[in-house]
């Protein structure tokens, strides 16, 4: 009985010691991918921060656009205006110039 406990021991430590290794080779690549995907990550992480930054700059650039059509279209709203105030006053005038007479 003895023996066979003794043989019985012998074989499961050497199955443990071929497991072991068994692990140890299955073991380094994850760790080697592990390393790699945390360097992944950071760089996609200082990708993302830069494209945020990026379209924060774009976001204010289409408002500066948008600040300045707007402006634009004031102004030209502002020429017609004129225009349609300087055309009424010669009006005017031509009204008074004609019952002058």
């Amino acid at each position: 009985i003895i023996n066979n406990d003794y043989d019985s021991f012998l074989t499961l430590s050497q199955e443990a010691v071929s497991l072991e290794k068994e692990l140890d080779v299955i073991k380094v690549p994850i760790q080697s991918s592990n390393s790699a995907l945390k360097t992944y990550l950071e760089v996609l992480g200082n990708y993302q921060s830069r494209i945020e930054t990026k379209v924060k700059a774009l976001r204010n650039l289409l408002l500066k656009e948008q600040a300045v059509k707007s402006m634009i279209g004031i102004e030209s709203k502002l020429k017609r205006t004129e225009s349609f105030v300087n055309k009424m006053k010669m009006e005017d005038e031509a009204r008074k110039l004609t019952f002058d007479f």
